[in-house]
């Protein structure tokens, strides 16, 4: 019961990161419309801004991620002592959420990419 539980509780906070990083990526989008414009006004492809938008993302989701991993090591070397069963280092486990929670930045930040890969250049700079 406890178990199901608390894998619950990892879902939702999951879900709650996504939202979290979805939201933080669509307002860097929309406040920076005017800088994609321009850089596809002056020649830059719709994929290089695509992989900007992306690359700032997962920019943002790894230094999440290592401060992340860095807390849990320590939070688990003080829980090994309290629960039964609880290694004070797993690497899979730590591996495990951290490919998890990348994958979870990488979806999250995929549709501001694309929104702001089809800019269109006139109509964001009349504005």
């Amino acid at each position: 019961m406890a178990a199901s539980i608390a894998a619950s509780l990892g879902l939702v906070a999951l879900l709650l990161a996504a939202l979290g990083i979805y939201a933080v990526m669509a307002l860097v989008v929309s406040h920076e419309r005017r800088e994609f414009a321009i850089r596809i006004a002056l020649g830059s492809s719709n994929q290089a801004v695509h992989v900007l938008v992306l690359g700032r993302g997962l920019r943002v989701a790894a230094a999440g991620i290592a401060g992340g991993l860095i807390l849990a090591t320590v939070l688990m070397a003080l829980l090994s002592n309290i629960f039964f069963g609880v290694r004070a280092f797993d690497v899979r486990i730590l591996v495990g959420a951290a490919l998890l929670l990348a994958a979870t930045a990488l979806f999250a930040s995929w549709w501001p990419a694309r929104r702001a890969m089809t800019l269109d250049p006139m109509a964001v700079l009349r504005s």
